[in-house]
């Protein structure tokens, strides 16, 4: 899925524990880690802001996968996360 026209670019960062970005239009941050190529976060605290229904699908699928990976493989500037069933690419900046 790419972002639709005029929607944010979903980001990640992670310092130490700490793991905050955008899932498209709204904010996230969790605590969490990456060991190896194992994946965790913990519960994800979003802000809440009304976006529109292509920013809404998108959202909702970035954080699906964020809440359910469980590994991940840098490539490059693209991150790969994971988990049994599906895959997601967001580009590490």
């Amino acid at each position: 899925t790419t972002a639709p026209t005029g929607t944010d670019i979903p980001t990640l960062t992670v310092q130490g524990e700490q793991i905050s970005g955008s899932a498209g239009c709204n904010t996230f941050t969790t605590s969490g880690a990456l060991t190896g190529q194992t994946f965790r976060f913990g519960p994800l605290a979003t802000t809440r802001k009304l976006c529109a229904p292509e920013q809404n699908a998108l959202e909702t699928r970035v954080l699906n996968v964020l809440g359910q990976a469980r590994a991940y493989a840098r490539i490059g500037d693209t991150l790969l996360l994971a988990e049994a069933t599906k895959s997601f690419q967001l580009i590490v900046t």
